[in-house]
């Protein structure tokens, strides 16, 4: 008797740790390989760039925890930690890429407490630690040129790691599946450091635009589209925000890194 019951014990506690691992840990791996790449068109006349975690306007290297360079915005953010607070609280460590074209970003800018006005996107931060919990993270916006280009509808970020928070109300997702154009941005803390885990945003290549949780789910990513102006694809059309290649390598040189294919 003893026997049986320990047996039905162990069985129980088993099937209740794996449906446990199935709900949550592991959900994305169930779907691993089968999220569709959005590659999109070029700008005519632009050269999308690889994106490995430099600032060239301040000379470092990893997440910016003030603002991107010109010409850049926010393809990423640092896994945001600590505990659950309002999202004008949620520090936005973002992870800046070059935009593939000049003409993307105008010079309105604005900051914000959780989320961007139409047409704008977020392209830095001005994060206040001294103040714990209580103190305001704004988040710069920049308005896009919306004579040539429009936003799609907000995404919540992909997770990327093996922590255990990160991925609430998001999906899960290895850092190897992250294009090699960007991978190498994601989670760069220093010119030889990456963090083990952060939020991407997908399709791969959107924007930033809002922080409302402390978790992936809650930063969400717009895809960058084409208004479909004379000579340009046609409305609706995702832009190509950075380069296909198979690897990149030069990971440390500063002019940025070098693209492979095959």
């Amino acid at each position: 008797m003893r026997s049986g019951t320990f047996y039905t014990q162990f069985l129980s506690g088993f099937l209740i740790l794996a449906l446990t691992f199935l709900i949550g840990f592991p959900r994305q791996l169930l779907l691993k390989g089968q999220l569709p790449l959005e590659k999109g068109e070029p700008v005519p006349g632009s050269n999308p760039s690889v994106c490995i975690g430099y600032n060239v306007s301040t000379d470092r290297w990893g997440e910016e925890y003030q603002t991107c360079a010109d010409g850049y915005a926010s393809y990423g953010v640092a896994d945001a930690g600590g505990k659950n607070r309002e999202g004008a609280k949620i520090p936005a460590v973002q992870i800046c890429c070059p935009l593939p074209a000049k003409d993307i970003l105008t010079k309105e800018e604005v900051y914000v407490r959780e989320s961007c006005p139409e047409d704008y996107v977020a392209t830095g931060s001005r994060l206040d630690f001294t103040q714990g919990d209580n103190g305001v993270q704004y988040m710069r916006c920049s308005k896009i040129n919306n004579q040539r280009y429009q936003l799609a509808a907000p995404q919540p970020s992909l997770y990327f790691g093996n922590g255990f928070a990160g991925w609430q109300g998001s999906q899960r997702i290895d850092r190897e599946e992250i294009p090699a154009g960007i991978r190498y941005a994601m989670g760069r803390m220093t010119k030889d450091k990456w963090n083990k885990e952060g939020c991407v945003g997908y399709p791969y290549g959107s924007l930033l635009t809002d922080k409302t949780a402390k978790v992936c789910g809650g930063f969400k990513f717009r895809q960058l589209q084409f208004k479909g102006l004379a000579g340009d694809p046609e409305e609706g059309t995702p832009v190509q925000m950075f380069p296909e290649c198979s690897e990149v390598t030069d990971l440390k040189n500063p002019k940025g890194g070098t693209c492979m294919n095959g």
